[in-house]
């Protein structure tokens, strides 16, 4: 490979465009601070920290998954995968993981010195690539401009926001990411400036998915055995284990045998959409997995600051948001008139309608039955499409 060659935008329809190691490498370690978000959101919620807890992890997920997003659409456009470009896209891996070595005290304390400095570290990287790409490739400087003027005064920001007094910093963290996920739409970054391979992005986000599935597995995994040796339970927390395991399952094939990605074919909006709403779905899969370790928690005693419906809705709630979320980027994003839409988003209504049933049933099975409902979703969409497979259709 040799050190250095021309940043110029790559073919939008360039045959066989697969993920690189580099790209694979980003995800894996991206997801070391997304399972130190979860875990902090676990522990919050098993202390009775509940509102704080939430507010904490919607942020600084927003925060990990945003940075991750930004490096994958511009890997889209523009990859020479040579020495630069790897060293920037190190710069951003490192900046992860300084993010995640603050999201403790993140948490705990409102401190989000370290996570800032990490946040910014991450997007230095990637405004240094918008300036390469701008400085190499003249059809797109306007939009390299653009792009890294307002990525850079945004980070300013967000160093300025930590003088501010305590009951101001979660307002202004909302504030800033939403202007920050503004910039791309400002600058004007869509299919004809810059470009994206259609097919890479519907990998990309594919593969992410399958990693924060898996670290949600994992994490209730432990937590089950955790709680198991501490304290036996042995019938609830077998019904839990197999609950959360049809439920990860069930996500995954209604995630990759049915999610429509023609989205990010049809116009700017609709790809902002698709992309975007996909920050719900990760967020509530991530979840997923901090809840399934909150209610073992709670079987083995630990959960002793919540209810039993609480330590339910620790489940319930991100079962909902992704089926809702899965809702709005199909009837909005990917323009479906059907009843699709609409019976995903009623189930999630009635997965969480479930939530006080734990008052009389317990935790573990109203997880049971979460999982056979939305196991039920999914063979319905089965019977309805049997020969379906979304990745054989993404971005036609």
């Amino acid at each position: 490979m040799p050190w250095k060659t021309g940043m110029v935008a790559r073919d939008p329809s360039e045959p066989h465009r697969t993920a690189t190691p580099l790209e694979l490498l980003f995800d894996l370690v991206f997801v070391t601070a997304v399972a130190q978000v979860a875990l902090q959101l676990d522990h919050a919620l098993l202390e009775g920290h509940t509102a704080e807890g939430i507010v904490s992890y919607l942020m600084l997920f927003g925060a990990i998954w945003w940075a991750w997003i930004s490096f994958t659409w511009f890997a889209s456009a523009f990859d020479p995968d040579d020495g630069p470009y790897r060293i920037l896209a190190f710069v951003q891996i490192a900046g992860s993981l300084v993010l995640a070595a603050g999201v403790p005290a993140a948490f705990n304390d409102l401190d989000f010195r370290w996570t800032v400095l990490g946040y910014v570290i991450m997007r230095i990287g990637y405004v240094a690539q918008w300036l390469r790409a701008g400085r190499e490739h003249p059809a797109v400087r306007t939009l390299a401009i653009k792009l890294a003027a307002g990525t850079t005064a945004v980070q300013v920001l967000w160093v300025l926001q930590l003088l501010l007094p305590d009951d101001y910093r979660i307002l202004a963290f909302i504030v800033l990411f939403l202007v920050d996920l503004s910039v791309p739409w400002f600058a004007g970054w869509n299919a004809d400036q810059g470009g994206y391979h259609a097919h890479h992005i519907a990998e990309r986000f594919g593969l992410f998915t399958l990693i924060v599935i898996g670290e949600s597995i994992t994490a209730a995994t432990l937590a089950i055995q955790s709680a198991f040796e501490a304290q036996g339970h042995v019938v609830e927390l077998l019904v839990l284990a197999v609950a959360a395991l049809l439920i990860s399952l069930s996500i995954w094939w209604l995630y990759f045998g049915y999610m429509d990605h023609k989205a990010l074919t049809t116009n700017p909006r609709t790809t902002y959409i698709w992309s975007y709403g996909h920050y719900f779905i990760l967020a509530a899969i991530a979840a997923g997995g901090a809840g399934v370790a909150v209610m073992a928690g709670s079987v083995g005693g630990h959960g002793a600051h919540l209810p039993e419906w609480g330590a339910a809705l620790a489940v319930t709630a991100p079962v909902a948001v992704f089926l809702f979320a899965y809702a709005a980027i199909d009837a909005l994003g990917n323009g479906r008139r059907d009843l699709k839409p609409v019976v995903f988003a009623v189930t999630g209504v009635i997965v969480l309608a479930l939530t006080p049933l734990a008052t009389v049933i317990g935790g573990p099975w109203t997880t049971l039955v979460t999982a056979l409902i939305v196991v039920a979703l999914l063979a319905k969409e089965l019977l309805a499409h049997p020969s379906e497979d979304a990745r054989s259709r993404a971005a036609e």
